[in-house]
């Protein structure tokens, strides 16, 4: 701060940038004044005490005529603009579901589960796209319906379980024929969202392994086993698929068997897509990830397996995950990484990544362990993913004392 500070009155040499005019000028003048290209015109404009301020620099623009405004509005001007708008029964005849019930279901699907659905795919066409089609489409509506209605009756019990069984149901009777007369058609990006949409209801309202049906499961790999370009055929059908993909995963890894679908009818396209595909985003280096998790729980769990269909031998998957791990872009990086700390309460490592597709974890540290636990109880009181098992599970083979 200087021991002296001077202050300039600048006010004459601001005021010198606007002309005063009277209130009582006439209108005409506003007029007159647009014609002028010339500010040196306006230069000598009397003064009032009470005045309106317009700065030179801008033009003057031609102006109503002020007398001709009136105090009170015309006669049905506002009802006229009003006329414009849609009726509230226009509005009821274009809404797209008029079951308020079911909007609501459709907009909780929207808001919370398609997301867990988009994990990988920042298009995000389960929280967009299926919202979108889901109105038209009864196979994808009911669908939608049943996961949502299964998860609102599991976190608030705000909707009865047995109105997501009815949803549920719905889509069964719409399935049926599609499986019994191959002349029955649906598209195929309806049928693969519609699956993994159900076999994520399944997944919700199964409460342990044994009670997992696996019904759906079982129908999307012959779907997609059927249709094996949707792999790389972009859009709803190829994001139904990597979703699939996960849900196959997630199974296998919880039997410890190798996946339902046949990796190798995929194997060739994917790689020639990366491949060629030069400037890869991150979702198609998380699918590379996925499609190494796939063929590494296959020659984990597939070599002595009756569904054995032949895995990647130990040496290549090692190569493969090695160039993965080098190659991978400066994204997959973390932000930042600290140690576990449990002497200030950090009983984790702490790694931040700038995306969701980007993390993963790893736990052997009892206090991060019973941590875990404790996160999985509350995510089951809040979000309503039956956790019970994995806590019993994982409480076993870490030798802790469940609660």
């Amino acid at each position: 701060m200087p021991s002296e500070v001077a202050f300039e009155d600048e006010t004459d040499r601001t005021a010198a940038d606007y002309h005063v005019i009277p209130v009582g000028t006439s209108p005409a003048f506003f007029r007159e004044a647009s014609e002028s290209q010339s500010s040196a015109s306006m230069a000598a404009l009397p003064s009032s005490s009470s005045s309106a301020v317009l700065p030179v620099s801008r033009p003057v623009f031609s102006t109503p005529d002020l007398g001709a405004i009136k105090s009170e509005p015309e006669p049905g001007l506002f009802s006229a603009a009003f006329n414009n708008l849609l009726s509230s029964d226009a509005l009821g005849d274009h809404q797209k579901l008029n079951n308020f019930n079911e909007a609501l279901l459709l907009r909780h699907f929207r808001n919370t589960l398609g997301s867990w659905m988009d994990v990988c795919d920042h298009e995000k066409h389960f929280s967009t796209d299926v919202v979108e089609r889901a109105p038209s489409c009864p196979l994808l509506l009911y669908a939608c319906l049943a996961i949502a209605a299964r998860h609102l009756s599991h976190t608030t019990n705000t909707v009865p379980s047995s109105t997501a069984d009815g949803y549920h149901e719905r889509c069964i009777a719409i399935l049926l024929p599609v499986l019994e007369n191959s002349e029955f058609k649906i598209g195929i990006e309806i049928l693969l969202a519609s699956t993994v949409i159900l076999r994520f209801f399944e997944q919700i309202s199964s409460q342990s392994p044994s009670n997992d049906l696996q019904r759906h499961l079982l129908a999307g790999s012959v779907y997609i086993s059927s249709h094996v370009d949707c792999a790389i055929s972009g859009g709803l059908a190829e994001a139904s698929f990597w979703v699939f993909v996960t849900q196959d995963i997630q199974f296998a890894l919880t039997y410890r068997n190798p996946l339902r679908l046949p990796i190798n009818p995929f194997e060739e396209r994917l790689h020639q897509r990366w491949k060629q595909n030069t400037a890869q985003s991150d979702r198609d280096w998380t699918h590379r990830a996925i499609w190494l998790l796939a063929e590494t729980i296959n020659h984990c769990y597939g070599a002595n397996h009756p569904l054995h269909m032949g895995t990647s031998d130990g040496g290549t998957l090692k190569r493969k995950i090695s160039t993965w791990e080098m190659e991978k872009p400066e994204g997959f990086h973390p932000l930042h990484f600290s140690p576990a700390n449990p002497s200030v309460g950090r009983p984790f490592p702490l790694i931040w990544f700038t995306s969701s597709a980007h993390g993963g974890s790893w736990i052997r540290d009892p206090l991060a362990q019973n941590s875990v636990l404790d996160l999985l109880r509350r995510t089951e009181a809040e979000n309503g993913w039956p956790w019970a098992f994995a806590v019993q599970k994982l409480s076993q083979d870490w030798r802790l004392t469940t609660r």
